[in-house]
This record gives C-alpha cells, structure tokens and sequence, in this order.
C-alpha cells in the first residue's frame, strides 16, 4: 500500500462527509452534484502534499494531509486556516504554492470542514474571523 493508497475507513469517512455535503445539492441536477463530488474526490484521493507543506513548513503523509484537509479538529483548524488564507509573497507569479491554494484548494477541504459547528467558533476565538465572510 503506497502513501497516496486510501484505507477503506477513510473512504468511508469520506464517503459519510460527501453525504452531509452534498445534502443541500438535493434539488440541483445530478450533473452539479456529481461535478462537486468528482473535484473533492480528486482532492481527497490525490492531496495536495508538496503545497500543503510548503504552505503550513511541515511534513505531511497524505493520510495526514486528507485528515487535516477533509478532517481537521478544533486544533488543526485553528493552527493552520490562517496560513492556508494568507497572502501569497508581494510579486508572487501565478505558479507560487499560495495562489494556487488560494484559488481553489482551499476551499475543498476547508470549507468542507466547516460543517462541524465546533471548528468554525474555533477558528473565531483563534483570530481566523475571515471564514465567516466567506462562508
């Protein structure tokens, strides 16, 4: 089993999260839902590793980076959302590791994450009020 290998309980667990997720897609087409759930499939089959550790200076298996991702606790939330919004570099050109995170790979797991009530008053009481604004 590689890194990148999914276990059956994180395709569970994944599979349980796309449920709550596209719960509110109820009334939309089957195209739409199926768009969203393929581009988070992607995502949580295919993490971003080297980005991510680039971004929060850490090392991360992808089983770590799909929990911090698709997961994330109170804690995770709270230490690594305001690097992952941050601002890329003054001048960074199109390919710097925080302007692709910022166009769109955050809002995957991030914004999915966000459904657990919990981490979205931790993130508040850790300073990252900017979640709201965008939710």
């Amino acid at each position: 089993m590689s890194d990148n290998d999914l276990s059956a309980e994180e395709q569970q667990r994944f599979d349980a999260l796309m449920d709550r997720v596209l719960e509110p897609y109820q009334g939309m087409p089957q195209e739409v839902r199926d768009r969203i759930y393929s581009k988070l499939s992607a995502d949580f089959e295919h993490p971003k590793v080297s980005e991510l550790e680039f971004l929060l200076r850490e090392k991360f298996t992808a089983a770590r980076a799909r929990f911090v991702l698709f997961f994330p606790d109170a804690e995770n939330f709270g230490r690594f959302f305001p690097n992952l919004v941050a601002d890329p570099p003054h001048g960074a050109d199109k390919t710097h590791p925080q302007v692709g995170w910022l166009v769109g790979g955050w809002m995957d797991g991030w914004l999915v994450g966000s459904f657990v009530l919990v981490l979205l008053v931790a993130s508040v009481h850790g300073g990252t009020a900017l979640l709201i604004v965008l939710c």
